[in-house]
């Protein structure tokens, strides 16, 4: 019969990636408090830039500039992201980063993998950043699609990155 989710046949889960498999607040804020720091703010603290979270990095660096006051025009706002995601990638090549699964991650991919369930990851995270993370951490074997938010016109909560369908990565 396979798993089942009140009492329907289950075939596939998604997850978000930030904060739900992966903490990765602390390597978001780091990231976050660099590419704010030329524009002379000040450092937020984790639990600050955790409840900024979602949504993706333009919104976190709109969030971000609020509450520091700061009124970023459209180009500042560009300037901005493209240093977060520098920043942010510039910790994984330097093994700088210290995102690590939640309790329970590991098991829970393995187990859908093993009762043959499919699962994805959706995150509005770069596609190349959520990619690199689920490799390194050991969790790209248990995932069988990974959509990031730089793969589609729209973000999430839309749920056009829910429609994506590719095929499954070759053993």
């Amino acid at each position: 019969m396979g798993a089942q989710w009140r009492g329907r046949h289950l075939s596939a889960v998604l997850f978000d990636l930030d904060g739900t498999l992966l903490d990765t607040v602390a390597d978001i804020a780091l990231a976050l408090n660099r590419a704010m720091a030329g524009h002379g703010c000040r450092p937020l603290a984790e639990s600050e830039v955790s409840r900024m979270i979602g949504r993706g990095a333009p919104i976190l660096i709109e969030r971000a500039a609020a509450a520091q006051g700061l009124e970023l025009d459209e180009a500042n706002q560009d300037i901005l992201v493209e240093r977060f995601f520098h920043y942010y990638g510039e910790l994984e090549k330097s093994n700088d980063d210290r995102a690590q699964p939640y309790p329970g991650a590991v098991a829970s991919l393995r187990a859908l993998h093993d009762a043959g369930v499919r699962s994805a990851v959706v995150t509005n995270n770069q596609q190349r950043f959520a990619d690199a993370l689920l490799n390194r951490l050991g969790l790209a074997s248990w995932v069988d699609i990974v959509v990031g938010g730089d793969t589609c016109a729209r973000r999430t909560p839309d749920p056009q990155p829910l429609q994506i369908r590719r095929p499954p990565a070759a053993a």
